[in-house]
């Protein structure tokens, strides 16, 4: 007597999932037979799985789109220099009058917690400068120094308590 209940959950719940893949199955069933039926009969018929799947892609779309905007910002010099990305944020190097300014957003404002080394690479020579920060701004390092067309120029930003980006620029052969 006392195992018969047992006996009987037992059975109904292994048996559970055949019914419930059979209810699955006449589901789908019901619903591509639907639309078929509407199909034949000229009708449009949107599943909510269609319907969701237009509007992801839709969304999908307008965030690209979004994106590929924000990133033509980025890709625009706002320093007159040569822009590098690294990461999704916006580096330039600039040079004027025997001076390097590398601009980089996403920086702490206390310039103590940042370090930038510049290395240049002009044919056979290499030049390693340690930057400072700009006084009127945070997101600006100077150092006195020349770029030749061609130079190749990569910038080793460390950041107390974050990971070192690194950032090459190249600077081209018609400057």
């Amino acid at each position: 007597m006392k195992t018969l209940p047992i006996f009987l959950f037992s059975s109904i719940f292994s048996l559970s999932p055949y019914i419930m893949a059979e209810d699955q199955h006449d589901h789908d069933h019901a619903s591509s037979t639907m639309v078929e039926h509407a199909k034949q009969h000229g009708h449009q018929h949107e599943t909510t799985e269609t319907h969701d799947a237009d509007e992801h892609k839709d969304h999908h779309q307008e965030n690209q789109e979004n994106e590929n905007s924000e990133a033509h910002e980025h890709r625009k010099p706002h320093h007159g220099g040569i822009v590098s990305e690294s990461h999704p944020i916006h580096h330039e190097l600039a040079h004027k009058e025997g001076m390097l300014f590398l601009y980089a957003e996403g920086l702490p404002e206390d310039s103590d917690k940042v370090s930038v080394r510049l290395t240049i690479l002009s044919g056979q020579d290499k030049q390693n400068l340690d930057m400072r920060t700009s006084e009127d701004n945070h997101h600006r390092f100077d150092i006195e120094g020349e770029l030749q067309a061609g130079d190749k120029v990569v910038a080793l930003i460390k950041i107390e308590d974050e990971k070192p980006r690194l950032v090459k620029f190249e600077v081209p052969t018609s400057q």
